[in-house]
């Protein structure tokens, strides 16, 4: 979807892929390239989430990486930090005050 400039039809694949999460076999975490593959989607959706300026999604998807990956490899410090930023992104109500 990407590659023809659809970020919509991108969102909404990764999040039929991502809420099916809990449903995994625990196993399938046990094995690096396909931890490896959901950690990379769920980074891909909080880019398109941050984008989009959808701070929630954003928040959620770069915070489940920051918590499974709380002590990286020195090598993917540049990725965690991404994600640690768009996991504080603010909301836009709190970004321009209170709604009255």
């Amino acid at each position: 979807y990407l590659a023809v400039g659809d970020t919509a039809g991108a969102t909404r694949t990764l999040d039929s892929v991502l809420r099916t999460l809990f449903t995994l076999n625990r196993r399938a975490f046990e094995l690096p390239h396909e931890t490896a593959s959901l950690i990379h989607a769920m980074a891909l959706r909080a880019r398109l989430a941050h984008q989009a300026s959808d701070p929630v999604a954003a928040r959620q998807w770069a915070g489940a990486i920051t918590t499974l990956w709380a002590d990286p490899d020195p090598a993917l410090d540049p990725f965690l930090a991404e994600m640690q930023r768009l996991a504080e992104t603010p909301s836009i109500r709190s970004a321009t005050g209170p709604p009255f």
